[in-house]
């Protein structure tokens, strides 16, 4: 489930009910807490909880996974979009027939970036980023980030609980994780240009013989900030 509250609004997306293949978002006004608009999405197949939310000029973006196959062990990456007042705009999967789910989601004036897992063909869980263009659903570029060692799953949910960690500021977007070091895992923080998804930037926290990864990240001005695990 998700919810964020902005612009006078409160918004919310997650399972209709439990057992229910459908899945909801919603608006409400963040005052009285009346509903403005709904939306009940049936997907096919069982869907995973829609992760994150959120909104930009009016806009609303929600990510997650759908599709999900227990036999193949499969479901697809979603982004859906829905304008100020809940008509739907546009959605944009991959769906290959892997493991593949939507876990965060920032927008800007222009661009909508989804970041998520999908399984390589080695059976590993990678972190990958996309951004879209915000009103016509366009892929502008995708980056693949490399393995996703500490994500972990609940076998009895297709959900994944390792999110990749995404803010943005400016024209950069920060995202956290992790990296070989010398010897474990390092807390690992990086900026993108957001326009061309080029690395800009990237910090390397190593502490000898502990796994790290940067769980958080949020930005002010010109400062980027991370907390993490070890």
């Amino acid at each position: 489930k998700a919810i964020t509250a902005a612009e006078g609004r409160v918004l919310i997306a997650g399972q209709a009910s439990p057992g229910n293949r459908e899945f909801l978002v919603g608006a409400y006004d963040a005052m009285p807490g009346g509903v403005l608009w709904q939306d009940l999405v049936d997907k096919g197949g069982w869907p995973n909880a829609l992760l994150a939310i959120t909104q930009t000029r009016g806009l609303v973006f929600v990510v997650g996974g759908a599709d999900y196959d227990f036999a193949g062990d499969s479901s697809a990456f979603l982004v859906r979009a829905y304008d100020s007042g809940g008509e739907f705009i546009w959605e944009a999967e991959i769906n290959d027939g892997r493991l593949n789910v939507a876990t965060s989601v920032v927008a800007d004036q222009e661009r909508v970036y989804a970041g998520g897992l999908r399984r390589n063909e080695a059976s590993r869980l990678d972190f990958v980023l996309r951004a879209y263009h915000a009103l016509t659903g366009n892929l502008l570029w995708e980056k693949n980030l490399g393995s996703a060692p500490m994500s972990q799953r609940n076998r009895r949910s297709p959900v994944p609980s390792t999110a990749l960690p995404l803010c943005a500021v400016g024209n950069t977007l920060i995202i956290g994780g992790s990296a070989p070091g010398a010897d474990d895992l390092d807390l690992l923080v990086q900026g993108y240009d957001a326009r061309s998804g080029s690395l800009v930037w990237q910090d390397q926290y190593q502490r000898s013989g502990s796994i790290d990864r940067a769980s958080m990240v949020t930005a002010a001005g010109d400062r980027a900030f991370a907390i993490g695990t070890g």
